[in-house]
């Protein structure tokens, strides 16, 4: 079989898993690695050896199996660097990409920022924030030991030299004693009423984890009402705390933070969505 019948054959099998544009992204991604793996510099100078075939064939029953493509090649792309990822961390999504940019334009004139980032998951959010601030000092915090093991591989293979990582349950404030204050409190937080998972993909709901995905129904809020609380004790006094949101809930939670005596910004995403607040608290 031509290389151009494979790569058609492949196409066609992933297409019909999904629809024809996300069907070519997700062929286009898994020909690249390939690509890489046989260190050449495109697609077209694969070369179709037994192995290859086998690796072609093992990732699209993977993908049949409705296994995000990002697992399946265990890597996505966040803010132009390659993040390690596995179903113990969340997909980064281009929606939290225009979080960190919003992080990074208003303060790229600031030095020696302290930044914490809440619930990290992958990481990709503070070791963003680390190369983007040289000479800041990163901590972030996560739940799961087995996504601080992979906060530390992508710091360590991104050269994020700034950063710490700290295992603890964000929700119990008595570990918040002893942390310092921060210019920037960042958080991507789970926002997703349990009652909500009929309303999600089988690749998001089979394979994503649910720890880092939901919250009680009867609270949605939940970790916008601590990190309010975490911002009384721990903001310095020009700090602010970023966070995206449930588009659902953004209003509800911007409400919150001003009945808590914060000032606050709501900022859409791409789509049109109320996704990202913004909270500081008023002098």
């Amino acid at each position: 079989m031509s290389k151009h019948k494979i790569y058609l054959q492949t196409l066609e099998n992933i297409s019909a898993l999904y629809d024809k544009n996300e069907g070519a992204a997700i062929t286009h991604l898994l020909f690249e690695k390939i690509a890489e793996i046989q260190q050449v510099t495109n697609i077209q100078n694969i070369t179709y050896d037994p192995t290859t075939l086998e690796f072609i064939d093992t990732q699209v029953a993977a993908l049949k199996n409705h296994q995000p493509i990002q697992y399946v090649l265990g890597e996505a792309w966040f803010y132009n660097r390659k993040y390690i990822v596995n179903p113990d961390v969340l997909i980064p999504r281009p929606e939290t990409e225009e979080l960190v940019d919003w992080i990074v334009k208003e303060n790229t004139h600031q030095s020696n920022l302290q930044i914490i980032d809440i619930g990290s998951g992958s990481g990709c959010i503070a070791i963003s924030l680390a190369l983007a601030f040289q000479n800041c000092r990163v901590k972030a915090i996560d739940v799961s030991n087995e996504a601080i093991a992979v906060i530390e591989k992508n710091a360590l293979g991104l050269k994020a030299n700034n950063l710490e990582t700290f295992s603890l349950n964000f929700l119990d404030d008595s570990n918040w004693n002893g942390f310092e204050r921060f210019d920037i409190i960042v958080s991507n937080p789970p926002y997703i009423p349990e009652n909500e998972t009929g309303t999600l993909d089988k690749h998001v709901l089979d394979w994503e984890p649910g720890l880092a995905l939901f919250v009680p129904s009867k609270d949605p809020l939940l970790f916008y009402k601590k990190l309010a609380d975490f911002g009384k004790f721990h903001l310095t006094n020009t700090g602010k705390i970023y966070m995206e949101c449930h588009y659902l809930y953004a209003i509800a939670s911007e409400k919150y933070f001003q009945e808590m005596g914060y000032e606050t910004q709501l900022k859409k995403d791409m789509q049109g969505n109320e996704r990202m607040l913004k909270a500081w608290l008023k002098n």
